[in-house]
């Protein structure tokens, strides 16, 4: 009885009894910004999710009966972040989500990372939401292709993982004894290299780079 006298008593008591710590990561979104949820995810401390100051918004997306009603229904909210529960009727949402990195980008993962939603269904996974497809492509290795057109010259193809063409990159070709020829992509992702006779058949290796761009320092091209 006395613990709970002093617990009344205590102007921080609502921090004592709220799970705000298990919302804590939600601190990551900025002031301002749009969280969104389903029915499914069981979000029952929505105080907790707009912060101590209602400094953020939150949407509720209802029950998406698919997929596609899902994306259409978080596109038309204009939410920038989504929150989605563990174990619950979000799990076929989340595993769309976790596969499409081109939209979705994890915030806070990892066993229910946004703890206590109701039913207990052990917490929430937040994501930020936009078009993170550039981003994507460039962070990946890029896919390099070359072609001899004759003994004397090879055809450089470089393009990012989307298959997009890489122009304007530095592409040197490297002999054993150190670069042997040079060019730039042109618009098409391609640069065409000639290749010195004391090379010709034996293995060489490319080396690319340039502006906004920088990919291994070097690739095996064959022989």
């Amino acid at each position: 009885m006395r613990e709970a006298v002093e617990l009344m008593r205590d102007p921080d008591r609502d921090r004592r009894i709220l799970p705000t710590a298990a919302y804590a990561g939600l601190d990551r979104v900025p002031d301002g910004r749009t969280i969104a949820f389903t029915d499914f995810t069981r979000a029952d401390f929505l105080h907790l999710i707009m912060g101590e100051h209602g400094q953020r918004r939150i949407t509720n997306l209802g029950e998406p009966h698919d997929v596609a009603d899902f994306t259409r229904r978080l596109r038309a909210s204009g939410a920038q972040y989504l929150l989605l529960g563990v174990g619950n009727a979000d799990r076929d949402l989340l595993l769309a989500v976790l596969g499409d990195r081109g939209h979705y980008r994890p915030v806070v993962r990892g066993n229910g990372g946004i703890g206590w939603f109701g039913g207990g269904f052990g917490g929430a996974e937040l994501f930020e939401v936009g078009d993170f497809t550039r981003e994507l492509c460039a962070n990946r290795e890029p896919v390099l292709a070359v072609t001899a057109r004759d003994a004397g010259t090879a055809a450089v193809v470089l393009r990012d993982a989307c298959g997009a063409p890489l122009f304007e990159v530095d592409v040197v070709l490297l002999g054993a004894d150190g670069e042997v020829a040079r060019a730039l992509t042109g618009a098409r992702g391609e640069a065409v290299l000639r290749v010195p006779d004391r090379v010709v058949g034996q293995p060489v290796r490319v080396r690319f780079a340039g502006d906004g761009y920088y990919g291994p320092a070097e690739v095996t091209a064959g022989g």
